[in-house]
C-alpha cells in the first residue's frame, strides 16, 4: 500500500506487542503522533499500555510501593476526606507494609491506574533531578574540604547521570514520603479547590505513626525517608529567604504596622508569616507545606515572584492558625526509639536489598548503601533515626553507589567529622524578621527638637530621654553589659 510503512503493515497483534516494548512514555506519544495505525493500536488497548510502560519506569523493587501509591491517591480523591475514614484507610494500608503490599492494592484496584502512575512517574523524576541539583555538590565539597558550609539551594546545572540502583532507592524513598503523606497529613491539597483547612486531629497520633509505618524498615530505609525530609525542609527554607528578602525590597511599611491593641489585624494580614510573632512558628510552617506533598511543592519550586509568595504563604490567617503541622512526619521520627539491633552486623539486611543489586563483594555488602555503611562501621545504630547524623542526611549518604563516593573523596574522611558539617532547621529563628527589616529601613520620624507631645524639648531633657532609652535597651544583669537585640 503506497505510504504505509513496514511497521504499519504489520498485523496489530505485532503492533501492540512493539508499544509493548517502548521504553519511555515519550516515545510513545511521538509513535502514534506519527503513525495513525499505530494510535488506533494504541486506543484500543490504552490502559494496558500506559500501565505496562509506566510500570517500567519505576525500579522492580519500587513497582509494588508505586502501584499502592498510585491506589491511595485515586481512593483518597474520590472519597470523603474525615478523621475515621482516613484512618481506617491508614490502618489497612499499614497492615500490609511494606512486605505484603500488593494485598492492599489488589483489593482496592480502580480503573485510572495507568494515569495515576504516569503522573506519579513524572513527578518523581522531576524531584530525582532536583535532589541531585542540591545534594551531589554538598557531598563533592565535602570529599575535597575540610571546611564547606551547607547552603539551603544550589544553581548546579550539570545533566548528572545516575546509576539504576541510586534511581531505585530515591524512587523507593520519594514514594515512601508521599505515602506517608497521603496516610497521615492532617491536610490536603486539590488543585480543584486550593487548600483543605486542616481537620482539629490527625487520624492517628505521631506514636501510632511511627510504629505502624516506620518502625519495620530497616534503618537505613527510614533513613531515605529521612534525607528526603531534609532535603525538602532546606529548599523550602532557601525560599523562605527569597520571599524574605524580596518582601523587604517591595512591600510598604504599613503592610507591617500593626496597632499593638490589635492582634487580629496581624493574623489576618496575608503576609503574618513574616511578622515577628510568626518567627518561631516558621519550622511548623514549613512542617506545614512538606504535608501537602510533592505535587504541591512543586508549583512552589516551579513558580516565580508573587506567585511563589502567594502559594508559599497561602492559607494562613487567623481562623487556621492552627493550620500549622505539628504532627507529621518530624514529629513521628522523634517518637522512633532504640534500634533492636544495635551494634549488630549489617548483614541480615542484605535479603532486603537483593532486587537493587544481585551482586555482592567478597564481605557481601555492595547490596546494601556504602554511604551507610561507612557511617556506621558496617554495625547497626543504636537508634532508629538519629539527629547526630543529620549532617551525613543533608547529601543523602544512602543513596550513592560506591564508586560515587569513592570518587568524590568522601570515604577517606572520618565519618564522624564530616557528619558534624549540617543544614541547621532553625536558621529563620535567629534572623530579623521582615517586619524588624522594614522598620529599620523606614525609622518613624520625629522632629529631634520637640517631645511626642508636641512640646518643644530643652537639650537637657533630650539628653535625659536619651540615656533613659539606652537604659532600656542594656541587659544590666549579663555578666557583660551587652545590647539586647529586639
Amino acid at each position: 500500500m503506497p505510504g504505509q510503512s513496514a511497521l504499519e503493515l504489520l498485523s496489530p497483534e505485532l503492533q501492540q506487542q512493539i508499544l509493548l516494548q517502548i521504553g519511555t512514555l515519550d516515545i510513545l506519544y511521538a509513535l502514534i503522533r506519527a503513525s495513525p495505525r499505530l494510535y488506533q493500536v494504541f486506543r484500543y488497548n490504552k490502559e494496558t499500555t500506559l500501565l505496562t510502560i509506566a510500570l517500567c519506569q519505576f525500579h522492580p523493587a519500587v513497582q509494588p510501593e508505586a502501584v499502592a501509591l498510585a491506589e491511595l491517591a485515586q481512593i483518597q480523591h474520590q472519597s470523603k476526606r474525615d478523621t475515621q475514614s482516613q484512618r481506617d484507610t491508614a490502618v489497612s494500608f499499614c497492615d500490609t507494609f511494606p512486605d505484603q503490599i500488593h494485598r492492599w492494592y489488589e483489593s482496592n484496584a480502580s480503573g485510572s491506574l495507568s494515569t495515576n502512575l504516569c503522573k506519579l512517574d513524572r513527578l518523581v523524576k522531576i524531584f530525582i533531578d532536583d535532589y541531585a541539583q542540591n545534594t551531589l555538590p554538598v557531598l563533592d565539597q565535602l570529599g575535597h574540604s575540610q571546611d564547606c558550609r551547607i547552603l539551603p539551594e544550589y544553581n548546579h546545572v550539570q545533566q548528572l547521570h545516575l546509576s539504576t540502583t541510586e534511581i531505585g532507592r530515591l524512587q523507593r524513598a520519594f514514594c515512601r514520603f508521599e505515602l506517608y503523606r497521603h496516610l497521615f497529613s492532617r491536610c490536603t491539597q486539590d488543585f480543584s479547590n486550593g487548600v483543605h483547612q486542616c481537620i482539629r486531629d490527625p487520624p492517628l497520633t505521631t506514636a501510632e505513626q511511627a510504629k505502624m509505618f516506620l518502625e519495620d524498615l530497616p534503618a537505613f530505609q527510614i533513613s531515605e525517608i529521612a534525607c528526603i525530609r531534609d532535603y525538602l525542609f532546606r529548599r523550602l527554607r532557601g525560599i523562605y529567604d527569597r520571599i524574605e528578602d524580596e518582601a523587604v525590597r517591595t512591600l510598604p511599611i504599613e503592610a507591617m504596622t500593626f496597632e499593638e491593641s490589635d492582634e487580629s489585624a496581624m493574623w489576618e494580614s496575608p503576609f503574618y508569616m513574616l511578622t515577628n510573632r510568626a518567627q518561631h512558628e516558621q519550622e511548623e510552617h514549613l512542617e506545614h507545606l512538606m504535608s501537602l506533598g510533592l505535587p504541591y511543592i512543586r508549583q512552589i519550586l516551579e513558580s516565580t515572584g508573587n506567585e511563589q509568595r502567594d502559594l508559599f504563604l497561602h492559607y494562613v490567617s487567623s481562623s487556621v492558625l492552627h493550620h500549622l503541622e505539628g504532627d507529621f512526619l518530624s514529629r513521628a521520627f522523634e517518637r522512633l526509639g532504640l534500634n533492636p539491633d544495635a551494634r549488630r552486623d549489617c548483614q541480615r539486611f542484605l535479603d532486603t536489598e537483593k532486587d537493587f543489586s544481585p551482586a555482592c563483594d567478597e564481605n557481601g555488602y555492595s547490596e546494601l548503601p556504602q554511604g551507610w555503611l561507612w557511617a556506621h562501621h558496617h554495625l547497626q545504630p543504636s537508634r532508629l533515626i538519629d539527629p547526630a547524623y543529620k549532617g551525613l542526611r543533608d547529601w543523602g549518604y544512602v543513596f550513592w553507589d560506591y564508586d560515587r563516593l569513592q570518587k568524590s573523596g568522601i570515604l577517606r574522611r572520618d565519618s564522624h567529622e564530616v557528619r558534624m558539617i549540617r543544614f541547621s532547621d532553625y536558621v529563620g529563628r535567629f534572623k530579623l524578621s521582615v517586619e524588624q527589616r522594614l522598620h529599620a529601613l523606614h525609622p518613624p520620624v520625629t522632629h529631634s527638637g520637640y517631645g511626642s507631645d508636641g512640646q518643644e524639648q530643652s537639650p537637657e531633657d533630650h539628653e535625659e530621654a536619651s540615656v533613659s532609652s539606652l537604659d532600656d535597651s542594656i541587659d544590666w544583669d549579663a555578666d557583660e553589659v551587652v545590647l539586647v537585640n529586639y
